[in-house]
């Protein structure tokens, strides 16, 4: 596997289990749509949570969080319509970005509640 997939992938496991902690239950890893995947799919109470996760292990080319352009907004705002369409679900939906910063053994994580906004 390549290295930045490794890393990727290691963000991702990161970021579930620090959502895990503060209380989240983990629906969904690696949800796909069409050609989209959605990192974590989460739910708080009656909030459905979609999590769009960016590690990097250096800020050279800016803050993992700025790569979340429009384009992959519109992609996640598509997924989520479409998990909420195939799972009946009618519960209020919240994008998140986790940005992760991995040097080494330690890494620093950045959690964007209500990121943006879709519906």
């Amino acid at each position: 596997m390549k290295h930045h997939l490794k890393t990727g992938k290691k963000g991702e496991l990161l970021a579930v289990k620090y959502l895990v902690k503060l209380g989240y239950t983990i629906l969904h890893t690696n949800w796909r749509f069409r050609r989209f995947e959605v990192d974590i799919i989460a739910q708080m109470g009656q909030e459905l949570v979609f999590v769009e996760v960016k590690t990097r292990n250096n800020t050279s080319c800016g803050m993992p969080y700025e790569s979340v352009d429009d384009r992959k907004r519109e992609l996640l705002l598509q997924a989520a319509e479409a998990f909420l369409e195939e799972n009946e679900l009618e519960l209020e939906v919240r994008f998140d970005i986790i940005s992760i910063l991995i040097n080494s053994n330690n890494y620093e994580i950045e959690h964007i509640p209500s990121a943006f906004s879709g519906f």
